[in-house]
């Protein structure tokens, strides 16, 4: 996140092409990433760097098994 801020404070976020570069690479480090497992206590799992400077509110409850959800998950998000 703190590259990605970096990177586009020195092309200018007015620089579409340079914008699309950086949105680029930074697309090909998550594919790189893909697959890639954490397993640990849900406080240092859900710790992650997201795409830069964001308001971000993150909620964890039971939501049911991969074979079973519950549909809290949905239910929470529409209430």
């Amino acid at each position: 996140a703190d590259l990605r801020d970096a990177l586009l404070c020195a092309v200018g976020v007015d620089d579409a092409d340079a914008v699309a570069a950086v949105n680029a690479a930074e697309a090909e480090f998550w594919r790189r990433a893909a697959g890639v497992t954490a397993v640990g206590a849900s406080h240092e799992v859900l710790a992650f760097e997201c795409g830069g400077q964001q308001h971000v509110s993150e909620v964890c409850f039971p939501a049911g098994a991969r074979g079973a959800p519950s549909g809290a998950d949905m239910a929470y998000m529409l209430a």
